[in-house]
């Protein structure tokens, strides 16, 4: 009985257990009062994005559309009364061509706490990998990412989406999760968009987990390239 099942950061473990078991493509994307207890103008472009999933009007093809701001900024809910401040963009996609592939990943600590279980799908040659965390110093961020190297995943999946890291802990060090990435990799990463808008930041793309994904590298487009809904 396929529904729509959406949610980040630890629900990474139920939407991904869910994949593995049933074969049900889940959805990446924003949780009901913490995305959506946000004041405009940043939950209006959320919403579209999880309305654009959820109902299927656009179809194969559809084009994730790249928010010209966003923001990370931590106001409490019960002090909020303006809108939160606003940064450019900077997503940027680093490598050539395009690259098709499952998209498959989430939350990286929480994929973490299941690996090795028969809750976490294998991650095959060809995949596009999502990783995103939030809140985490720069000791943490590099100790995942070699537990993804040691594992090999580098090597085999096509491409990275790698999201915006909420409220980053560099330990003083100015550097980015993605400088990060490369060391570990030895600069030997896989084509990579950096700092992409499925994570814990606002506004927030939603994401099939499971679908087919194509991302071209020379137009910065990333598109949906199979069908995310069960129609039954």
């Amino acid at each position: 009985d396929p529904k729509v099942i959406v949610g980040y950061s630890d629900v990474t473990s139920i939407l991904l257990g869910i994949y593995q078991k049933t074969g049900l493509l889940t959805f990446y994307g924003p949780a009901l009062v913490a995305s959506f207890g946000e004041l405009p103008p940043f939950v209006d472009h959320t919403f579209t994005r999880l309305n654009d999933m959820i109902s299927g009007k656009e179809g194969i093809g559809y084009q994730y559309k790249i928010p010209t701001e966003w923001t990370d900024e931590m106001i409490p809910w019960e002090e909020q009364s303006r809108a939160k401040s606003g940064y450019a963009n900077t997503c940027r996609f680093i490598g050539e061509g395009q690259v098709q592939g499952r998209l498959i990943g989430g939350n990286l600590n929480t994929m973490w706490s299941i690996w090795g279980s028969e809750y976490m799908p294998e991650i095959n040659h060809g995949d596009i990998l999502l990783i995103e965390d939030s809140l985490k110093s720069i000791a943490t961020v590099e100790r995942l990412f070699v537990f993804l190297k040691l594992n090999g995943i580098f090597d085999r999946v096509g491409a990275v989406l790698l999201g915006k890291h909420e409220l980053f802990n560099d330990s003083g060090t100015g550097r980015t999760p993605y400088d990060v990435l490369l060391e570990v990799t030895d600069n030997h990463c896989p084509p990579i968009v950096v700092d992409f808008d499925c994570c814990h930041t606002h506004p927030m793309i939603t994401m099939p987990l499971g679908g087919q994904v194509s991302i071209d590298f020379e137009q910065g487009v990333i598109s949906q390239q199979s069908p995310w809904l069960s129609v039954v």
